[in-house]
């Protein structure tokens, strides 16, 4: 009995295991941090998060995911709604990470989207590194 137990508890850890080993690619919805708590949240792997205030009132993510290319790098996305009647100038950057949640490659530039007044857009990045890669966290501020 004692055996049978040892032995299940190990096959679960073994399942758990390799499934945390993977990037979670595909389309997922993003993480909401209610407002005034960004600063004690930790981070949300393969996940986006909005790092003022100010632009939660203003946009929303969507749905956003990640793929891999045809050269195996990670190319992750997120569908940026404009909620305004008028246009918006957003920024937003990738931490790519290696399987045992080390940076490894430094955040991205921080790359400028326009948003028309009441519109969706795309906001992309792809990784350098390929293999490597297992997970992503982006942030999304307002154009400065």
């Amino acid at each position: 009995m004692i055996l049978r137990k040892a032995t299940l508890l190990v096959a679960a850890a073994m399942l758990l295991g390799t499934g945390c080993l993977s990037v979670r690619e595909g389309t997922h919805r993003a993480k909401s941090v209610p407002s005034g708590e960004h600063h004690r949240t930790g981070i949300y792997w393969n996940n986006f998060v909005l790092t003022d205030d100010a632009i939660a009132h203003k946009i929303a993510i969507e749905d956003q995911g990640s793929r891999r290319t045809a050269t195996g790098t990670l190319e992750v996305w997120a569908q940026v709604r404009n909620r305004t009647n008028y246009p918006l100038q957003i920024e937003g950057r990738i931490q790519f990470y290696d399987r045992e949640q080390v940076p490894i490659e430094g955040p991205s530039a921080w790359k400028r989207l326009m948003l028309p007044a009441n519109t969706i857009a795309t906001w992309t990045e792809t990784s350098v590194k390929a293999s490597e890669v297992a997970y992503y966290f982006g942030e999304i501020r307002e154009g400065r």
